[in-house]
């Protein structure tokens, strides 16, 4: 399927590098969008910091992701993750497991968030 894909963008003219996956470490869930943006706050003022870190509306949780540009800069910042953040936190390649995110970004109370 992913070749098939390529193999569009290059007859079509789409560098196949703008349309590289994303990848992402989950590492908290709230039912409530001020506990997310707090959980949000925290990973960005984290030393490192985490400035990629954003919200995800996804089967009912808002969902805090830290964004990294492939899936081997994800698995090196779990341990991180892990023990600064959250137990328990996971790798998730964001394209699959909230398909179309990009397109579907949205505020609320000045809070904004991409739903599933």
């Amino acid at each position: 399927m992913k070749k098939t894909i390529l193999i569009l963008w290059f007859l079509l003219g789409i560098p196949a590098i703008a349309r590289a996956e994303q990848w992402g470490v989950v590492f908290g869930g709230d039912r409530d969008i001020s506990e997310a943006e707090y959980e949000i706050n925290r990973a960005k003022k984290n030393r490192p910091p985490y400035s990629s870190a954003v919200l995800f509306y996804r089967s009912g949780w808002y969902r805090s992701v830290i964004l990294f540009q492939g899936k081997k800069e994800a698995q090196a910042a779990l341990t991180n993750i892990h023990n600064q953040l959250r137990q328990g936190s996971y790798v998730v390649n964001v394209d699959d497991w909230c398909p179309n995110w990009q397109s579907n970004r949205v505020t609320s109370n000045k809070i904004s968030f991409y739903r599933c």
